[in-house]
């Protein structure tokens, strides 16, 4: 019957997958999709991180600010980072 099908053609129900190098477009898009999360929480621990010191051992009311942008700063840096890894895999 369908025994004499040629090697190209798709089984029934199943369609044919391109085969991607060790799952490296998985990693690419889950790395991509964590951008977001570094950007949003990486100020707010440097906030947090910030305010602590001001709330248990009375610092300058203006520390949280300088944490928050430091951790913004580096959500930034690690963006980039992830990004130049994504283009080096190319």
């Amino acid at each position: 019957m369908s025994d004499n099908r040629q090697n190209n053609e798709p089984t029934e129900g199943k369609h044919p997958r391109k085969k991607s190098e060790s799952g490296s477009d998985f990693v690419k898009y889950a790395a991509l999709t964590s951008t977001p999360y570094i950007i949003i929480v990486y100020p707010i621990v440097g906030f947090v991180l910030g305010w602590l010191p001001v709330r248990f051992w009375n610092w300058p009311a203006w520390f949280p600010v300088i944490t928050l942008v430091l951790g913004l700063v580096q959500g930034i840096r690690e963006v980039m980072k992830v990004g130049s890894r994504i283009d080096s895999e190319d």
